[in-house]
C-alpha cells in the first residue's frame, strides 16, 4: 500500500514539474500598441521680406588713401650711438634747417672746440707776425737800414702751413659731427616720431622723425573704379563716420606725379576746409553708376537666378509661388524689380 502511495506521489511530483517547465517554453505574446494619434501637418516656416518702395543705387565703395605731396623720414647714419633728444612730436610745425634730433658724440665735439681754439690762437699769431713786419718795414724806411724779410716770411709761411692742416682737421670733424644732427630739409608737419626714452641708442632703419608737407595732399583711389571718376567729378567720401565732399583733380596740379598709364588711379581733393589728418588715412568714396529714386525693391539674396530666367518666390498663403520677374538696376543689397511682383508682397528670402 506504501508503495503504491509512493509511486502515486513520484507521477503527481513529475507533473508538476513538467507542467511548470512548460509555463517557460511557451511564446511569448505580443504587446498590444496604443492607438495611433492623428494630428495636421505644420505649414513650412519661411522667411520672408516685403517688396518695398525706395531708392536703388548702383554704386561702389572703393578705399581711398591719404598721401601728401612730398614727405620725409629722418634717421640717423651713425649706429649704436647714445640719442641726446628728440626735440619734437606729433603735430609740430617745422621749418626747413630746424634741428629735429640729435646723437651725443662728445669726442668729436671736444676735439672740435680745442682745434677751432689753436685756429684762434694760430691766426692772432699770424697777425702779429704780419703786424710786425709792418712795423720792421716802416721804421727801416724811417731809417733808411734795409730789413730781414726772411725772418717774418719764414713765420708767416709757417702759421699758414698749420692752419691750412688745421682746416683739412676742423672740415673733416665738422662733416662728421653733422650727422648727429637730423634737420629738417623742408617746411611741413611732423606726422611721425619716436618718442625719446633714456640710454636710447641709434639703430638700423629707425625712423625718428617723418616730416609730411600738407601744402599739397590727396586721397587717392587706385583700383577699376578709378576709371569712371573724371577731373571735375565730385563725390561724397566717408572717413570714419563723418562725409566729406571731394572733387576729383589733376595730379600735376596738386604737386604729384602724372598718372601712369594702364594703372587707373584718381585724385581728390576737399571741396571744404580739409580737416587734420596723418598720412595713410582711409576713407571710402562713394561712386554711383546709376540710381532710380522711386523703385520696387527687394534684397539680392531674395533673387533666383538660373540660365534661362529670372524669378523669386512669392508667399501665398501658406503656398511658396515661383514668380519670373524683370530686373533693373542692381545694387549693392537690394536690386530693382520692374515686372513681376507688386508692393508689400512676401518673398521668401529663404
Amino acid at each position: 500500500m506504501k508503495v503504491k502511495n509512493t509511486i502515486k506521489l513520484l507521477i503527481l511530483t513529475g507533473l508538476l514539474i513538467f507542467s511548470l517547465s512548460a509555463c517557460f517554453i511557451m511564446p511569448e505574446e505580443a504587446p498590444v500598441l496604443p492607438p495611433p494619434i492623428l494630428s495636421m501637418p505644420q505649414p513650412p516656416y519661411f522667411v520672408t521680406v516685403p517688396v518695398a518702395r525706395g531708392a536703388v543705387r548702383d554704386m561702389s565703395s572703393p578705399m581711398a588713401v591719404y598721401i601728401p605731396s612730398m614727405e620725409e623720414r629722418l634717421m640717423f647714419t651713425q649706429l649704436d650711438v647714445p640719442v641726446l633728444g628728440i626735440y619734437v612730436t606729433v603735430g609740430d610745425e617745422v621749418q626747413a634747417g630746424d634741428v629735429i634730433a640729435s646723437l651725443h658724440m662728445p669726442a668729436i665735439q671736444q676735439e672740435l672746440e680745442g682745434l677751432n681754439r689753436r685756429r684762434e690762437r694760430l691766426e692772432f699769431d699770424f697777425t702779429q707776425v704780419v703786424q710786425s713786419h709792418n712795423l720792421a718795414l716802416n721804421l727801416a724806411e724811417v731809417s733808411g737800414t734795409p730789413v730781414d724779410d726772411s725772418r717774418f716770411l719764414s713765420q708767416r709761411i709757417e702759421l699758414l702751413d698749420e692752419m691750412r692742416t688745421l682746416d683739412t682737421r676742423i672740415q673733416y670733424l665738422e662733416r662728421r659731427d653733422s650727422v648727429r644732427y637730423l634737420v629738417a630739409t623742408m617746411d611741413g608737419t611732423v606726422s611721425q616720431a619716436t618718442p625719446f626714452v633714456d640710454g636710447m641708442r641709434s639703430r638700423s632703419g629707425q625712423v625718428i622723425a617723418t616730416i609730411t608737407d600738407n601744402t599739397y595732399s590727396a586721397f587717392v583711389v587706385r583700383s577699376h573704379v578709378a576709371v569712371h571718376m573724371n577731373i571735375g567729378d565730385r563725390f561724397d567720401m566717408n572717413i570714419g563716420p563723418v562725409t566729406h565732399l571731394m572733387e576729383v583733380v589733376d595730379p600735376v596740379d596738386i604737386g604729384f606725379p602724372a598718372a601712369i598709364e594702364n594703372h587707373p588711379e584718381a585724385f581728390l581733393v576737399f571741396v571744404d576746409v580739409p580737416p587734420a589728418l596723418r598720412p595713410g588715412a582711409r576713407g571710402n568714396v562713394h561712386v554711383i553708376f546709376d540710381e532710380v529714386e522711386d523703385a520696387l525693391y527687394i534684397p539680392r539674396a531674395a533673387l533666383r537666378r538660373s540660365v534661362y530666367r529670372t524669378f523669386v518666390y512669392v508667399l501665398e498663403g501658406d503656398l511658396r509661388v515661383l514668380r519670373d520677374v524683370v530686373i533693373g538696376i542692381e545694387g549693392t543689397t537690394v536690386v530693382e524689380i520692374i515686372e513681376g511682383v507688386y508692393e508689400g508682397e512676401l518673398i521668401i528670402w529663404r
